[in-house]
């Protein structure tokens, strides 16, 4: 079974493996540290007398605390106000000191900056958190600081002064900031930060190894692209009486409108007809289709025109760019021999969204032609029947993998689970496997991020597990083992990992998966994984992921794991995958030297914990990089796990003082986290053009003890027979209000919830994080249904709680799940619309005498929505060499609640800008999708590129 992770995936909610620009690290000036430092020094002086009153001024956040210099017990020297932190207006896009010390102080409020980043570049997640401080006290919710926030921030700032003294230099790129997510279940709100002068540590641990490297120093030489003659000879013998035969067999009548219908095009679309099991009029709905040609690019290449039950004839129009590769046409191999056929499921996908667009339809094809029924699992009532989109990708993934996927043995089922429900036992997982039980589940997470890449591979690797489960031999799973050299056997001894540090230690670096898991396995690589995920688990996993991975991104395969692209390639009976391309979705990168190198390997570590004046734990640890490759790493990840493996940090590592051959992580474990020795799963080093290397941990050693004599390890309790809620409703919206009365035995603070309503039938949700009432112990959620929202019952059902320490607890309300009918008053049940014929891209490289790769993007579009307004946006670039860039685009209605400035129903251009880095792989790069979202939640993606399918060539 499958269990993601956020950092993981991004995937998107979720998201899978896909990592954002790098910038380049920026450092002080030694000037500007020695002013900064003076100052700091300054405000140290005020501090003690200004704790004090600070209590006050946070005992009362719901108005702007006035000077506190004018306290009777304050001495004359201190009448003066001290000197301002902030002095200038701060807005997004900004970088410098004054941002990082407003993150600093943001950070510490986890309701308000749960990321907590401080790197002193003013972006999206910042823009989010001042507003949010906004509304905690009282001000405009501009998300710009000026005088009035300054105001707030300059009489609470100063406690806080020693946290801003050597705050981390890196930077957050403007491209590299997503929107705001809720934290993955059990993240601490711990932020990165420094470790303040002056206090000891109370744990050391120093690890050396050698530099010894197993040939993983440069990108391998890619496994060969296969051959693809694109005018072979076609093996579908095309009917000349298609046309007649689709219009009295099928109903379906086409029409010349545009452009003419000829029999090549005809006969394609009557041969994915004959494919599809004959259900289209199994239930009586026989209207005919008038169909039409068109030399127009659509979206998903079908533009159906709604019709209504009183309607005679059903109208649509095809793509002719769907037809391109649509009848196999054979391959000569080496020897001349023509043993396979290339072809496109294009024109496939297009004739299930057009001919059997209802979800009975749907359920019977996958029942007839793959041998899987959608159904429910136990208990019926927290799952859902599947969207007709859902089942449509379904299908289309089991048509493009190999045909022994058809029938997969020990499958019977598919099952999705309720909108907003989770799965109890891996609630942080959009799929799973439970092959032993022959069902895959999926939850809403797999499909609410709109990314057709994503949502494909995550299909493909959950089918997988039942080809590695219940199809390979033991024999053919050892040899996929052996090329990353999988093992139960850690291949690093405690001796090694332990030469100063704790002599008790009780092999914690090795206990850190969680303990619903039984088996612990280790690899000797650290460079040939597809993706984090597939470095991270076991070689189930791996190889899921690689087969994902080798249908949809093949050449990431190709370039980053030779070795299994040829084992793959070999047992699935040489399928192999391309990815076609129309170039006015490309554009030229040129770079003479590109860089090839991985990161170094990691040959030392330092940690030191250090206890701050509030007894909160202060983390210090360096990475020590080998430089006997490559250029150093612009990055580290890592998630630390706690002694009790539900609860964990997330830090990452930046150049110290610029050198990429040390990287250093400051970072807080706060005082009522378990107590006990803390451990990363596996650190991924990243270079600045996303070359990674996967350190699994037993690959290098660590050792971080917290010393916490007051942990928590309980988490709050609700009482769900006490649940209140209310509607408050204004001119245009309404606010769904509950109240959860909350008690906690540790009597912690920064006790919260993230959880969003659910209107089940058209699929929209209104997500947020709730606040804690310490006067009435109560957690209180205030959900807004905007006026677009959609009309009817919206649910709250299933909800999270976890306090500072990070621990949690899941309730389903079940039966007693709160309802309330809302209508409002203009519904948004219409994707947006993208003018794919408007997209353009200009790349220009920044040197184009000397070409280094760093390059200069614009991409144009025009897109509009017919009521609410665009909302989040996002997109995905494929690289040559297979790997992906992705990332939002911040738009300037990105976060507004309302759409502003004109009319969302107005067709608009956006620009999207962003600077590929020094080094970047030469070659065609390719815009692969851009997924909008209109602001009710309605998700249209368009996707650029097209998979082409190499087979053995089978006569029938």
């Amino acid at each position: 079974m499958r269990k993601y992770f956020l950092p993981y995936f991004v995937i998107g909610i979720l998201l899978i493996g896909n990592n954002p620009l790098p910038s380049s690290a920026q450092t002080k000036s030694e000037a500007e540290t020695a002013a900064l430092q003076q100052q700091i020094q300054s405000l140290l002086q005020q501090v003690a007398e200004l704790q004090a009153k600070l209590a006050i001024v946070q005992s009362s956040p719901t108005s702007a605390p006035s000077s506190l210099s004018q306290s009777p017990n304050t001495s004359q020297k201190h009448l003066t106000p001290p000197p301002a932190l902030f002095s200038k207006t701060l807005r997004k896009g900004i970088r410098g000191d004054e941002v990082k010390k407003l993150q600093a102080i943001l950070k510490q409020f986890s309701d308000i900056y749960p990321g907590g980043l401080v790197n002193g570049y003013f972006g999206p997640l910042t823009e989010v958190a001042v507003k949010r401080f906004q509304e905690k006290y009282g001000l405009e919710q501009a998300g710009i600081v000026g005088p009035k926030t300054r105001e707030v921030l300059n009489s609470i700032g100063n406690r806080l002064v020693t946290e801003v003294s050597g705050l981390p230099t890196s930077n957050e790129s403007p491209s590299s900031a997503p929107p705001p997510v809720p934290p993955p279940s059990g993240t601490l709100p711990a932020a990165t930060t420094s470790t303040p002068k002056g206090l000891p540590p109370y744990f050391s641990y120093t690890w050396q190894g050698d530099d010894t490297l197993i040939g993983e120093t440069r990108l391998p030489v890619p496994a060969p692209r296969p051959i693809v003659v694109l005018d072979g000879a076609p093996t579908v013998t095309l009917d000349t009486s298609a046309a007649v035969r689709l219009a009295q067999i099928h109903k379906i009548v086409l029409a010349d409108d545009e452009i003419a219908w000829d029999a090549q095009t005809a006969g394609m679309l009557l041969e994915m007809i004959r494919r599809l099991p004959d259900t289209r009029y199994k239930f009586g709905d026989n209207k005919p289709w008038r169909v039409t040609l068109s030399d127009k690019l659509l979206t998903n290449d079908v533009e159906i025109t709604a019709h209504t039950k009183d309607d005679a004839v059903r109208k649509a129009r095809i793509s002719k760019t769907a037809f391109r590769f649509s009848n196999p046409t054979l391959q000569p191999s080496t020897d001349g021999n023509s043993d396979r056929v290339f072809y496109s499921n294009r024109l496939f996908r297009a004739t299930l969204r057009t001919f059997f667009n209802e979800r009975y339809l749907l359920e019977d094809i996958l029942a007839q032609r793959y041998g899987v029924k959608p159904g429910f699992a136990d208990p019926r009532d927290e799952f859902q029947e599947f969207t007709q989109e859902e089942l449509q990708y379904l299908i289309t993934v089991l048509e493009d993998m190999p045909s022994g996927f058809h029938n997969i043995p020990g499958l019977e089922k598919i099952v999705r689970r309720k909108n907003g429900l989770t799965n109890p036992y891996h609630p942080g997982a959009p799929a799973i496997a439970w092959v032993g039980s022959g069902y895959i589940e999926f939850m809403d997470s797999a499909f609410v991020s709109g990314s057709e890449d994503y949502i494909r591979r995550l299909i493909a690797h959950e089918m997988t597990h039942f080809l590695w489960h219940k199809v390979l031999s033991e024999e053919t799973k050892q040899q996929f083992m052996a090329l990353s050299g999988w093992s139960q056997t850690p291949s690093l001894g405690l001796d090694k990992a332990s030469q100063k540090g704790a002599s008790d230690h009780p092999k914690a670096q090795f206990s850190v998966r969680p303990s619903s898991l039984n088996e612990i396995w280790y690899r000797k690589t650290t460079i040939n994984f597809a993706s984090d995920y597939a470095a991270f688990l076991n070689p189930d996993e791996d190889f899921a992921e690689t087969v994902s991975y080798y249908i949809y991104q093949p050449d990431k395969v190709r370039t980053i794991a030779p070795d299994k692209y040829a084992f793959i390639r070999d047992i699935i009976n040489r399928y192999e995958y391309v990815v076609l391309i129309d170039k006015r979705f490309t554009f030229q990168v040129f770079n003479l030297e590109p860089d090839v190198t991985f990161p170094g390997k990691i040959i030392g570590v330092d940690i030191d914990v250090a206890k701050s004046e509030t007894s909160d734990n202060r983390v210090s640890a360096r990475l020590h990089l080998s430089k006997k490759s490559g250029d150093g790493a612009e990055r580290a990840y890592a998630r630390i796990i706690s002694p009790v493996d539900t609860t964990y940090v997330d830090v990452y590592f930046y150049p110290e003082d610029g050198n990429k051959y040390l990287l250093r992580a400051d970072f807080t474990i706060v005082k009522s986290a378990a107590r006990g020795y803390w451990t990363p799963t596996q650190i991924t080093v990243e270079n600045r053009v996303d070359n990674r290397r996967y350190e699994g941990q037993n690959q290098f050693g660590w050792m971080l003890f917290i010393n916490n004599p007051d942990e928590d390890r309980e988490p709050p309790v609700a009482h769900i027979d006490r649940i209140r809620s209310e509607v408050i409703t204004n001119t245009l919206d309404h606010t769904v209000k509950i109240y959860i009365p909350i008690s906690d035995n540790a009597d912690r603070e920064g006790i919260t919830g993230r959880d969003s309503l659910h209107q089940y039938e058209s699929g929209q949700s209104s997500f947020v994080y709730a606040d804690f009432d310490k006067a009435r112990q109560e957690l209180v959620y205030s959900f807004p249904v905007r006026s677009y929202h959609a009309r009817g019952t919206w649910t709250f059902r299933e909800f999270w709680i976890f306090d500072i320490a990070g621990n949690e607890r899941r309730y389903d309300l079940k039966e007693k799940a709160l309802t309330f009918s809302i209508s409002p008053h203009a519904p948004d049940y219409t994707k947006p619309e993208l003018n794919i014929s408007s997209i353009r891209i200009q790349a220009l490289p920044q040197r184009p005498q000397t070409p280094d790769g760093e390059t200069d993007v614009t991409i144009w579009y025009i897109a509009r929505d017919d009521n609410s307004g665009l909302g989040n946006v996002n997109y995905q670039i494929l690289k040559p060499t297979g790997d992906t860039l992705f990332d939002y685009h911040y738009h300037d209605n990105f976060y507004t609640p309302y759409f502003e400035g004109g009319l969302p129903t107005d067709w608009k251009q956006y620009e999207i800008h962003l600077t590929l880095p020094p080094g970047s792989p030469p070659g065609t790069w390719i815009l692969q999708q851009i997924v909008i979202n209109d602001k009710a939640g309605n998700i249209l993606t368009s996707s650029f590129i097209e998979t082409g399918i190499l087979k053995p060539f089978e006569v029938k």
